[in-house]
């Protein structure tokens, strides 16, 4: 089963996308991450993930590590990466080799203390900001 991506967001890079957002045609969200880079092609394994983990991830609240030990739906897509659009295809496996994971303790700096600012950014794929008068 293959499934067409589109990067959402990057989180984490160093020279390509370490680790990233993408979303499908329905607009479900993965978090994807890179694996190996053999002859400037990254291959990346990604994961879906529900907006509430999402959010708790990219505030540093849930570890990186746990998003692919305890996935939420276990499925897992491969990919390569090689443009805007990626074609990922379903791996017949029920988890992720451990080589192929992050260390233990791998959370994001904490983005904000609002989560309802980051919920409705993370929704909408978009900048939000909140106004308010005195």
């Amino acid at each position: 089963m293959k499934q067409i991506f589109t990067i959402s967001q990057i989180l984490i890079y160093y020279d390509l996308p370490q680790v990233m957002v993408a979303v499908d045609a329905v607009e479900t969200k993965y978090i994807c991450l890179l694996t190996k880079v053999d002859d400037d092609i990254a291959e990346y394994i990604s994961v879906p993930i529900s907006a509430d983990r999402l959010i708790r991830f990219i505030n540093g609240n849930v570890d990186l590590r746990e998003i692919y030990d305890q996935p939420e739906i276990e499925q897992f897509y491969t990919f390569d990466y090689n443009g805007e659009f990626l074609e990922a295809v379903l791996l017949d496996v029920k988890e992720i080799p451990n080589q192929y994971l992050p260390e233990v303790g791998f959370f994001l700096p904490k983005k904000t203390e609002d989560e309802d600012i980051l919920r409705e950014a993370v929704e909408k794929n978009n900048a939000v900001v909140h106004l308010s008068l005195s």
